[in-house]
């Protein structure tokens, strides 16, 4: 699907070199990832990575992945933060994701007419919203199943300090 990359900003330059902007802005990193089931349907994911960064440089540097598991009969989504020099069993966990809880995450599914194609677009994938219980097959999978998320890219997106952090602040 491609390797894995961070998307910037049209002109994070003028952001990351200008102190006066940059110190009155923080980032959220939105994950995007694919992954396939069983059945070879392909996906793809984006989840809002629950850390707000204090610069664009420290956005860039965020390091998580995204694993499902079947924890107590049902399919859930963990992310991980990647530590160095720790194997991924080992990573801090920073959000378990349940099927319900539908404001943490967007799934859409790639056309099957799309499979061949060598330039894909938005186009090509379709909104999904099936349990992933159904979608992964639970009640076939071993209690020890899990798959990971292949990551495509972090998408980092500035938002404002509160109001009172602005206010708070001097030129």
């Amino acid at each position: 699907m491609g390797e894995f990359q961070i998307k910037k900003l049209k002109d994070k330059d003028s952001v990351i070199n200008d102190p006066k902007v940059d110190k009155k802005m923080k980032y959220k990193c939105e994950y995007l990832g694919d992954f396939n089931i069983p059945n070879g349907r392909v996906f793809s994911i984006y989840v809002q990575i629950p850390i707000t960064y204090n610069s664009y440089k420290e956005a860039e540097k965020s390091n998580v992945f995204l694993r499902f598991k079947k924890i107590d009969g049902h399919i859930v989504l963990f992310m991980y933060k990647n530590e160095e020099d720790k194997s991924d069993d080992q990573c801090k966990v920073i959000d378990i994701i349940k099927w319900n809880e539908w404001w943490k995450y967007r799934v859409v599914e790639m056309k099957k007419e799309s499979y061949n194609n060598v330039s894909i677009g938005n186009e090509d994938f379709l909104p999904n919203g099936t349990n992933w219980d159904e979608l992964f097959g639970v009640s076939n999978l071993n209690n020890d199943w899990f798959e990971t998320v292949l990551g495509i890219e972090n998408i980092i997106n500035p938002i404002l300090n509160t109001v009172e952090d602005l206010l708070s602040q001097k030129d």
